[in-house]
């Protein structure tokens, strides 16, 4: 099944009720044709909307449309034909007031190859995916680039928020969140971003444990389902590194661990990070899950006591 591309533009955001209008009237006449899931873009304060339909139904969605007074975006000289066929009355008034796609491109943002190494360089990752997904505003030199240079960005980001927790401790919860951030970013695993993923909650997990006012997000991040099994794990495996060689120092840090953490979703997660992890951290994953077992089937101290 082959399908065509359509644009449509809209002066006013009010408009887009009558898209709708003028869908249902297509779907209840045509019933049987295929539409894509619309893809929506600003352009100049206007709204452009594309879908892809069926071969074959083009000339009678652009009839509807333009029936209801929607301009449509003359991209191929096939789409203007059928424009003018439908209606050529409307198709003279829109060849003076509308742009073509060529033109329309001339007023996408600004954005050079020097501009974009630039966010690359300053971490700035959230821009530069924001860039790589948006063909439509920028072209596909800009796009091509922006993810070409999207391994630099994360890993700049990653080395600033580890620069900054050494060199201001007081700030490394801050670093924490960002690299979590990261680490847990769907936008990021879209790009198939995972060892970098790893990499940024494996920072988070060394900036925490290294930062005893920071303990507790070792309890969170070994928590967080959102995570990579491995971040999960490896969480685990610091925690108990920090408790272990000294239970009654780490009294606070071993009562949370006893009380929040998940153990029975954390075996399933070590299921499936084990292949990643080295007989060292399998050891270490293993006594600090029999620990703790052990110490929730201890009754509390403070359990029934009397002042």
């Amino acid at each position: 099944m082959k399908f065509e591309t359509i644009s449509f533009v809209l002066e006013k955001k009010e408009e887009i009720d009558e898209v709708r209008q003028a869908l249902v009237e297509f779907k209840n006449e045509f019933p049987q044709a295929k539409l894509g899931k619309p893809k929506f873009g600003e352009l100049s304060k206007k709204i452009i909307i594309t879908f892809k339909v069926e071969n074959g139904y083009t000339s009678e969605l652009i009839k509807i449309f333009t029936m209801h007074y929607i301009k449509v975006l003359a991209t191929t000289n096939e789409i203007k034909k059928k424009v003018f066929e439908a209606t050529s009355s409307y198709v003279e008034a829109l060849a003076k007031q509308d742009k073509g796609w060529d033109e329309l491109k001339i007023e996408q943002p600004e954005m050079s190859v020097s501009e974009l190494e630039v966010f690359a360089q300053k971490g700035n990752y959230e821009e530069v995916i924001r860039i790589a997904g948006d063909l439509f505003h920028y072209g596909e030199t800009i796009v091509e680039k922006a993810r070409d240079v999207l391994d630099i960005s994360l890993q700049k980001a990653i080395e600033k928020a580890v620069k900054d927790a050494e060199k201001f401790p007081d700030h490394a919860g801050k670093s924490i969140g960002e690299l979590i951030k990261m680490a847990s970013s769907r936008k990021v695993k879209s790009y198939n971003k995972i060892n970098i993923m790893r990499q940024a909650g494996l920072s988070a997990v060394i900036i925490a444990k290294n930062n005893p006012k920071y303990h507790y997000e070792l309890i969170k991040i070994t928590n967080n389902t959102h995570l990579d099994n491995f971040i999960n794990v490896s969480a685990f495996i610091a925690l108990g590194e920090i408790i272990m060689p000294n239970p009654e120092k780490f009294s606070l840090e071993l009562d949370n661990a006893r009380k929040l953490l998940n153990l029975r979703w954390l075996e399933i997660a070590y299921d499936v990070a084990e292949k990643l992890l080295d007989s060292n951290q399998q050891k270490k994953f293993k006594e600090f899950m029999k620990f703790l077992k052990e110490k929730r089937s201890e009754k509390p101290i403070s359990s029934g006591a009397k002042e």
